[in-house]
């Protein structure tokens, strides 16, 4: 929780805060994400309310050890999956109390992953996210998930959210009517891709245009499954075990595993 609440709110508080008093910029771009208020059914382009008040909660993490932050944590985050998703909620809700008369635009991407276009069809410069899957899946090491294929994958390019930052500092600089911008940059209802969907595509990708010294050929009859029970019946099966057997002959042949 004391992780989560000082990444989303002090970069608000140590860039925002100069904002204020030194210059008036013309616009202010706040990346926060989709999931912020994932605890809802339907998510609008509002800032919903928390249900404590921001600055309050700052004041009071401030003093507080980490047994004592870890005590109050359920009882704060409640029906969000984890303190990250209630953490970018109550930023938005700060930046908005404390914005005054900077204009000021949310984006809420969803699960961001390779570009779609710009600079490059695919480009990307880290392993987060989808991104770690896919190579893991590609050079052959991932074979079976727990999870639900027919589930939404909300993923998109990381170059759509960066385009709409872009154009929402223009808009809000320009066009803007002084009122805070909202906007959801999702794909699930717009263009929907389940992630069995993925799995068994970028399976497919990898057999015809395989990585580099792959561990093994990826598996086009992957396991992705909704039962726990079968799929730690197959982690050790499919990764345990191959795992053990390779060290063995790298120690074998000299080689550090």
């Amino acid at each position: 929780m004391l992780l989560s609440v000082s990444v989303s709110y002090q970069p608000d508080e140590t860039v925002h805060g100069p904002c204020c008093f030194c210059y008036v910029p013309q616009a202010f771009i706040h990346v926060s994400t989709a999931y912020a208020y994932c605890n809802r059914q339907f998510i609008e382009e509002i800032v919903y309310p928390p249900r404590v008040h921001p600055q309050k909660l700052l004041d009071c993490i401030e003093w507080m050890d980490d047994d004592m932050v870890s005590t109050i944590t359920p009882d704060l985050v409640r029906d969000h999956p984890n303190t990250y998703t209630f953490s970018k909620g109550i930023a938005e809700n700060l930046l908005i109390e404390q914005r005054g008369h900077v204009p000021l635009a949310i984006i809420r991407p969803s699960i961001v992953t390779a570009t779609w276009r710009e600079p490059l069809p695919g480009w990307v410069d880290n392993f987060n996210g989808p991104t770690g899957i896919f190579i893991a899946i590609g050079k052959g090491i991932l074979r079976t998930m727990h999870g639900d294929p027919e589930a939404k994958a909300d993923v998109v390019p990381v170059d759509v959210p960066i385009n709409l930052m872009i154009a929402a500092a223009w808009y809000i600089a320009v066009k803007g009517s002084g009122e805070t911008q909202i906007y959801n940059c999702t794909t699930g209802n717009i263009n929907p891709y389940c992630w069995g969907q993925i799995a068994t595509k970028t399976i497919d990708f990898y057999l015809e245009r395989p990585l580099e010294q792959p561990f093994r050929i990826p598996p086009r009859g992957a396991q992705f499954t909704t039962h726990r029970w079968w799929h730690e019946l197959w982690v050790p099966i499919t990764h345990l075990i191959p795992a053990y057997i390779s060290d063995v002959l790298f120690r074998a042949m000299g080689k550090k595993p």
